[in-house]
Protein backbone atom coordinates (compact mmCIF):
# COMPACT_ATOMS: atom_id res chain seq x y z
CA UNK A 1 0.00 0.00 0.00
CA UNK A 2 1.21 3.65 -0.77
CA UNK A 3 0.32 6.14 1.17
CA UNK A 4 -0.40 9.27 -0.65
CA UNK A 5 1.04 12.20 1.42
CA UNK A 6 1.00 15.45 -0.66
CA UNK A 7 5.50 16.16 -0.52
CA UNK A 8 8.68 17.48 -3.08
CA UNK A 9 11.88 17.35 -1.68
CA UNK A 10 14.82 18.43 -4.27
CA UNK A 11 18.37 17.12 -3.00
CA UNK A 12 21.13 18.51 -4.65
CA UNK A 13 24.88 17.52 -4.26
CA UNK A 14 26.46 20.27 -1.59
CA UNK A 15 29.80 18.36 0.02
CA UNK A 16 32.09 20.54 1.02
CA UNK A 17 34.63 18.45 -0.36
CA UNK A 18 33.26 18.95 -4.10
CA UNK A 19 33.29 22.59 -3.35
CA UNK A 20 36.86 22.81 -2.35
CA UNK A 21 37.89 20.58 -4.88
CA UNK A 22 36.06 22.52 -8.15
CA UNK A 23 37.38 25.75 -5.96
CA UNK A 24 41.38 24.20 -6.65
CA UNK A 25 40.56 23.11 -9.90
CA UNK A 26 39.54 26.43 -10.84
CA UNK A 27 42.30 28.36 -9.11
CA UNK A 28 44.75 25.68 -10.94
CA UNK A 29 42.94 27.01 -14.73
CA UNK A 30 43.56 30.31 -13.64
CA UNK A 31 47.22 29.69 -12.66
CA UNK A 32 47.80 28.00 -16.05
CA UNK A 33 45.84 30.56 -17.96
CA UNK A 34 48.64 32.98 -16.42
CA UNK A 35 51.64 30.57 -17.17
CA UNK A 36 50.59 30.35 -20.64
CA UNK A 37 50.76 34.17 -21.38
CA UNK A 38 54.54 33.43 -20.96
CA UNK A 39 54.02 30.29 -22.78
CA UNK A 40 52.02 30.54 -25.75
CA UNK A 41 52.59 26.39 -26.65
CA UNK A 42 50.66 25.44 -23.06
CA UNK A 43 47.49 27.77 -24.38
CA UNK A 44 46.12 24.82 -26.00
CA UNK A 45 46.60 22.15 -23.07
CA UNK A 46 45.39 25.37 -20.60
CA UNK A 47 41.86 25.92 -22.66
CA UNK A 48 41.73 22.16 -22.86
CA UNK A 49 41.96 21.87 -19.02
CA UNK A 50 39.60 24.83 -18.59
CA UNK A 51 36.98 22.53 -20.41
CA UNK A 52 37.38 19.88 -18.45
CA UNK A 53 36.95 21.89 -14.97
CA UNK A 54 33.87 23.46 -16.58
CA UNK A 55 31.98 20.04 -17.98
CA UNK A 56 32.78 19.07 -14.04
CA UNK A 57 31.45 21.98 -12.01
CA UNK A 58 28.32 22.21 -14.71
CA UNK A 59 28.10 18.16 -14.26
CA UNK A 60 28.59 18.61 -10.70
CA UNK A 61 25.81 20.99 -10.35
CA UNK A 62 23.04 18.85 -12.36
CA UNK A 63 23.03 16.13 -10.14
CA UNK A 64 20.31 16.13 -7.70
CA UNK A 65 17.06 13.71 -6.63
CA UNK A 66 13.49 14.71 -7.15
CA UNK A 67 11.19 13.77 -4.65
CA UNK A 68 7.09 14.42 -5.31
CA UNK A 69 3.71 12.81 -5.34
CA UNK A 70 4.40 11.06 -8.96
CA UNK A 71 7.99 9.33 -7.73
CA UNK A 72 11.36 9.57 -7.97
CA UNK A 73 13.37 11.68 -9.93
CA UNK A 74 17.16 11.28 -10.01
CA UNK A 75 19.09 13.58 -12.78
CA UNK A 76 22.97 13.63 -13.72
CA UNK A 77 24.17 15.71 -16.17
CA UNK A 78 22.24 14.73 -20.08
CA UNK A 79 20.54 11.91 -17.89
CA UNK A 80 16.69 11.64 -16.38
CA UNK A 81 15.56 8.06 -14.25
CA UNK A 82 12.03 8.23 -13.20
CA UNK A 83 10.43 5.75 -10.89
CA UNK A 84 6.69 6.06 -9.91
CA UNK A 85 6.09 5.37 -6.48
CA UNK A 86 4.33 1.56 -7.54
CA UNK A 87 7.56 0.98 -9.42
CA UNK A 88 9.68 0.95 -6.77
CA UNK A 89 10.94 -2.48 -5.44
CA UNK A 90 13.32 -2.20 -2.88
CA UNK A 91 16.50 -0.16 -1.67
CA UNK A 92 19.82 -1.37 -1.58
CA UNK A 93 23.14 0.40 -0.34
CA UNK A 94 26.42 -1.66 -1.41
CA UNK A 95 29.34 -1.34 -3.93
CA UNK A 96 29.00 -1.89 -7.75
CA UNK A 97 32.39 -2.71 -9.94
CA UNK A 98 33.05 0.17 -12.14
CA UNK A 99 36.17 -0.75 -14.43
CA UNK A 100 38.72 -1.44 -11.90
CA UNK A 101 37.33 -0.24 -8.98
CA UNK A 102 34.39 -0.04 -6.88
CA UNK A 103 32.15 2.33 -5.98
CA UNK A 104 29.60 2.72 -2.75
CA UNK A 105 25.95 2.72 -4.95
CA UNK A 106 22.03 3.48 -3.34
CA UNK A 107 20.15 2.02 -5.87
CA UNK A 108 16.57 1.95 -5.88
CA UNK A 109 15.19 -1.08 -7.41
CA UNK A 110 12.62 -0.94 -10.19
CA UNK A 111 9.77 -4.06 -10.52
CA UNK A 112 8.91 -2.86 -14.16
CA UNK A 113 11.40 -4.10 -16.41
CA UNK A 114 10.47 -0.68 -18.57
CA UNK A 115 12.02 1.36 -16.02
CA UNK A 116 15.81 0.97 -15.12
CA UNK A 117 16.74 1.01 -11.32
CA UNK A 118 18.16 4.51 -10.18
CA UNK A 119 22.07 4.16 -8.51
CA UNK A 120 24.50 6.70 -7.59
CA UNK A 121 27.55 7.14 -5.78
CA UNK A 122 26.51 7.67 -1.70
CA UNK A 123 29.46 10.50 -1.72
CA UNK A 124 27.51 12.54 -4.56
CA UNK A 125 24.55 13.72 -1.87
CA UNK A 126 24.86 14.42 1.69
CA UNK A 127 24.26 11.40 3.96
CA UNK A 128 21.40 13.16 5.96
CA UNK A 129 20.13 14.04 2.77
CA UNK A 130 20.28 10.14 1.58
CA UNK A 131 19.08 9.01 4.90
CA UNK A 132 15.81 11.47 4.72
CA UNK A 133 15.29 10.19 1.21
CA UNK A 134 14.73 6.65 2.44
CA UNK A 135 12.29 7.80 5.37
CA UNK A 136 10.18 9.54 2.36
CA UNK A 137 10.53 6.18 0.84
CA UNK A 138 9.89 3.75 3.66
CA UNK A 139 6.96 6.39 4.36
CA UNK A 140 5.37 6.18 1.51
CA UNK A 141 5.87 2.55 1.07
CA UNK A 142 5.49 1.06 4.08
CA UNK A 143 6.18 -2.73 3.44
CA UNK A 144 9.44 -2.16 1.25
CA UNK A 145 12.60 -4.24 1.30
CA UNK A 146 15.15 -2.20 2.58
CA UNK A 147 18.78 -4.19 2.95
CA UNK A 148 20.43 -4.53 6.66
CA UNK A 149 23.29 -2.41 5.19
CA UNK A 150 20.62 0.40 4.34
CA UNK A 151 19.10 0.15 7.80
CA UNK A 152 21.81 0.60 9.41
CA UNK A 153 23.17 3.63 7.32
CA UNK A 154 19.56 5.14 8.33
CA UNK A 155 19.92 4.90 11.83
CA UNK A 156 23.42 6.12 11.87
CA UNK A 157 22.44 9.28 9.82
CA UNK A 158 18.65 9.64 11.60
CA UNK A 159 17.05 8.28 8.59
CA UNK A 160 15.32 6.16 11.61
CA UNK A 161 13.42 2.84 10.84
Amino acid sequence: MINSEPMSHVYRTSHLSQIISLALLWIFFLIAIIYSFFEPAQLKITLMFGALVLLLSLWNRSLKIRVDESGILYTSGLKNKTLAWADIAGVVIGFEAAGTSLSKNITIRSNNMTKPDIAFNIYYFRQKDIAMLGRIIRDTIPNLPINDDFAKFMKKYNGSL
